[in-house]
């Protein structure tokens, strides 16, 4: 009978160590494949849209493509890397692979992160600052080269303090490889600094955002409170012109109007032109309207009775004026563009925050992940992957949020209806 060689029941015991661990992280590895699936197709949905559908407005629009396409390579790369680590906690050998997967990890989150600093410069400047000199496409193109290389530069540390390690079980005696941080030929010292950069740099990129969309948020609030008066304003105007009785008028029809003025003293007003003013400015459109459809009905029906005249008028007035407060914008697209973006950081600081404490923790504890029990494992390990949400969340506030891209979404499914 052949005696199991040493080697042999320490491969089984490490095989079984990594089972138990594997199955623990179960539910975990389920979450990245959903990850996975949503990312992949979501941003890809991004990619196309605004790169074939909406092309007429694709330089307002510049910087979302560009974020859906980090966001899509990121999502496979992480969600790829962290379902190897879950499928192989403890027999994950390949040195070279473990720190060519975190560099890449690291690089695709940072210009993550940093496109979203730009993209709030951006935004500052459009609603903030609308009549100083805007980024144009030659500096939005050098910010995107600025952000690949201080993304660079800031991971490829990753190649000296992460890597294979040997960890042990000493209840078994059994020694497995995992991939995470790795001292080296130093002392903890030097990842704990390169840690603290990043997470200097993520402080940075934190307190950037937030300042950047607090003041973005003053000026859209003063905004949409601007609209709101408009519209209160113009319905008290209406009120007060639909109780008004015209003097001259002895039907009993309609005859609740504002004075309408003299065929004389009216003046002429150009379609066109009175067409384009009222789109780039609706507060005038009551005002301009009933000065067009007066001068129309007086020119046109000059061998009709003047309460006849007055009460058409009144009616097309009233119908115009109507369909204008009703279709006023509450909220200008360059607002909701910028609400869009607010979304977004917000769930990249709720993602990212708990990710940099993690990194920080389990560099100064080496077998920080070994010592966890079951339950802690599985919640750390989810903790540690929430910021992949921030790669996959953008369609989904796309969608609620930007009209314009759930419509053309709709269009690529006829079969889903509005």
């Amino acid at each position: 009978m052949d005696v199991p060689s040493n080697s042999s029941v320490m491969a089984d015991r490490l095989e079984d160590w990594n089972d138990e661990l594997s199955q623990i992280l179960v539910p975990d590895s389920v979450i990245l494949m959903i990850y996975l699936v949503v990312g992949v197709l979501g941003n890809s949905i991004v990619i196309y849209i605004h790169t074939v559908r909406l092309k007429s407005n694709w330089k307002e629009r510049f910087f979302i493509p560009v974020l859906a396409v980090v966001d899509l390579i990121s999502c496979v790369v992480s969600t790829s890397f962290s379902f190897s680590i879950n499928m192989l906690p403890v027999k994950y050998s390949n040195d070279s692979a473990c720190k060519i997967m975190f560099f890449l990890n690291m690089t695709c989150t940072m210009m993550s992160a940093l496109m979203l600093v730009v993209i709030a410069i951006n935004r500052h400047r459009k609603i903030c600052k609308p009549f100083s000199k805007q980024i144009n496409m030659f500096w939005k193109k050098i910010a995107i080269v600025c952000i690949t290389g201080v993304s660079l530069v800031m991971s490829w540390p990753c190649f000296l303090f992460y890597g294979s390690k040997e960890v042990y079980k000493e209840e078994s005696l059994t020694i497995g490889y995992r991939c995470t941080n790795v001292r080296g030929p130093w002392s903890t010292v030097q990842p704990l600094v390169f840690k603290a950069a990043v997470m200097l740099l993520v402080a940075f990129i934190l307190v950037s955002l937030v300042v950047f969309y607090v003041l973005i948020g003053i000026v859209a609030f003063r905004q949409m409170r601007f609209h709101k008066k408009q519209g209160i304003a113009y319905g008290a105007s209406d009120d007060r012109s639909q109780n008004t009785k015209s003097p001259n008028s002895n039907s009993g029809d309609l005859s609740y109007v504002t004075e309408v003025p003299d065929k004389n003293s009216a003046p002429k007003i150009d379609t066109q032109k009175s067409s384009e003013a009222d789109i780039s400015s609706p507060i005038d459109n009551n005002a301009k309207s009933l000065n067009m459809v007066s001068d129309s009905d007086q020119k046109s029906s000059s061998n009709i009775g003047h309460n006849q005249r007055r009460s058409t008028t009144c009616t097309s007035a009233l119908k115009i004026d109507q369909t204008t407060r009703n279709t006023g914008p509450s909220m200008t697209p360059g607002v909701r563009l910028s609400l869009i973006f607010m979304l977004i950081t917000l769930v990249f600081i709720v993602c990212y925050v708990p990710k940099v404490g993690l990194m920080i923790y389990e560099s100064r504890n080496e077998n920080f992940w070994i010592e966890l029990t079951p339950s802690e494992l599985s919640g750390f390990r989810f903790l540690y992957t929430a910021f992949i949400i921030n790669n996959i969340v953008n369609p989904i506030i796309y969608g609620f949020l930007d009209r314009r891209f759930r419509d053309e979404v709709y269009g690529l499914c006829p079969c889903v209806k509005k």
